[in-house]
């Protein structure tokens, strides 16, 4: 396997903690808004915010990085 496509899986894994991450912040700070402590739900949003931007970059790097490696340049054949 190509270190691009290490890479990729490596980001897939990531991407994966991430969104699950972000589910388990929106869901304790949907809990926190209903109890009333809208402070402490809204640093939960910012952080599911920010998780949310890393996850995008790294899920756009490793699509990068698998089709960099499927893009074989051809080589040319002399018919001479």
């Amino acid at each position: 396997m190509s270190s691009h496509l290490l890479r990729a899986a490596a980001l897939d894994v990531w991407v994966a903690a991430r969104e699950r991450a972000i589910e388990e912040l929106s869901a304790e700070a949907l809990s926190l808004e209903r109890s009333g402590a809208i402070s402490k739900a809204a640093h939960l949003r910012f952080a599911a915010e920010h998780l949310s931007i890393h996850m995008s970059r790294e899920r756009a790097e490793a699509q990068a990085l698998r089709s960099a490696s499927t893009d074989q340049p051809f080589e040319r054949i002399s018919l001479q």
